[in-house]
């Protein structure tokens, strides 16, 4: 009996320790397979903006080389060039002005807000327009490097008296000696096409958003309208000591893949490119959140089957833990039956017996004693049961009357099978 109790214990125990080693087991290839799965949709979603941003590179680097063509182009036509020297010669007379409007007009069909023909002090000759903007610093810079240079080239970004953002394209128009006889500008509205190249995303996203910067002194300056956060053109900007930003991180040479935050403190992927020819640099970035979202709904599924396959295993222990406690039990009963039944033959074996029987217990007191033994030794069984043996079976010497030793103590203490000595 209590060997099968000995094996029920070990049995809970063997079970208990099984289902906490699977259920490890499944947890840990869960957790697993999640950061495997993480790291492939991070891996396979930054070659996705790397392919946005690098597009995007690409299309703004054609736009700005379109501007530039689009100067250079009447800029270096001899017809133009003839036509602004002889101008230039005669005094800019107001004569033939309007021609020159018109003639200056045509380029706006190139989605220009203004064509404008500058002396090469900066100086306003003509405009398509009839009241054109100011010449602004950042022009005039672009004209002085157009004169040093002798190229055309972009200026800066800037903000004219409306609020609107602008660009433009500067080329020198040279008289036939090869001197800088007037300017010829193309002004673009930045908002009109490149900020909306910019900010649009391929693909449905949340939260992607690509955006132009620059570095002006200690700080990023950023370029565009942003996504997430209005009236910012021209005017966001941040220490160059937020190495965390991915927009201070592209100016100072970061290039590719970069973790970190964005302006609203979010953590994002960007890809981080500049744009060449050109002192911009191109931030393309999702929200980490956005990027994990896949990953998160496939740990949620594998946190599920992790728990079903915890339940279904605990459930098949527990099912076999019953079939061997069951087991067990019927063994239990099996044996303590078959005991019974030995026992019962014992006592009908031992109070059938003709001689006088008494057993004991391994410390030598009564356990049982047949009729014979109750006649011979005057104690019952029920009076005698625990007694020590010695004060129910008293033996003496016969002739000298001294008492003789319990023989049940010679047994216990000589492991061997004694007798009554004579004239016991």
């Amino acid at each position: 009996m209590t060997e099968a109790r000995r094996h029920l214990h070990l049995s809970l125990k063997t079970s208990a320790a099984l289902f906490f080693g699977i259920t490890l087991a499944i947890l840990a290839c869960g957790y697993g397979y999640y950061r495997a799965e993480a790291e492939r949709i991070r891996h396979d979603q930054y070659q996705e903006i790397a392919a946005i941003a690098e597009l995007k590179a690409d299309q703004i680097r054609q736009w700005r080389t379109a501007r530039l063509d689009a100067v250079r182009r009447p800029a270096e036509s001899p017809f133009f060039r003839r036509a602004v020297e002889a101008w230039r010669r005669s005094g800019w007379p107001d004569a033939g002005r309007a021609e020159w409007r018109d003639r200056l007009r045509l380029e706006l069909s190139g989605g220009y807000r203004d064509a404008l023909l500058l002396s090469p002090r900066g100086d306003v000759l003509l405009a398509a327009s009839d009241q054109p903007d100011p010449v602004g610093p950042d022009l005039r810079r672009a004209v002085s490097a157009a004169v040093a240079g002798g190229g055309a080239l972009l200026s800066d970004f800037y903000r004219c008296p409306q609020g609107r953002v602008h660009i433009d394209a500067v080329a020198p128009v040279r008289d036939m000696a090869g001197g800088v006889a007037a300017l010829l500008v193309l002004r673009s509205d930045a908002s009109s096409f490149l900020f909306p190249l910019i900010q649009r995303w391929p693909i449905p996203s949340k939260s992607a958003e690509s955006l132009l910067v620059r570095r002006e002194g200690d700080h990023v300056l950023y370029l565009n309208e942003l996504r997430h956060r209005s009236g910012t053109e021209l005017s966001l900007r941040f220490p160059l000591s937020r190495t965390d930003l991915p927009a201070a991180r592209a100016v100072l040479g970061a290039r590719g893949l970069f973790l970190g935050k964005d302006y609203r403190g979010v953590e994002v992927v960007a890809d981080l490119r500049p744009i060449p020819g050109s002192p911009w640099f191109l931030v393309a970035k999702v929200d980490a959140d956005e990027i994990l979202a896949e990953a998160r709904y496939r740990a949620g599924i594998v946190s599920i089957l992790s728990l079903c396959f915890i339940l279904l295993t605990a459930a098949i222990l527990a099912y076999a833990y019953r079939r061997r406690q069951a087991t067990l039990y019927l063994d239990l009963y099996r044996s303590e039956r078959e005991q019974r039944e030995a026992q019962e033959e014992y006592r009908t074996t031992l109070y059938s017996i003709g001689d006088a029987v008494i057993t004991t217990d391994g410390e030598g007191r009564v356990r049982r004693m047949n009729r014979v033994a109750e006649q011979l030794t005057g104690w019952s069984e029920a009076e005698a049961a625990g007694v020590p043996l010695g004060e129910v079976f008293h033996i003496v010497n016969e002739e000298t009357r001294l008492t003789v030793e319990n023989p049940v103590e010679r047994v216990l203490r000589e492991g061997q099978v004694v007798g009554l000595a004579n004239h016991t």
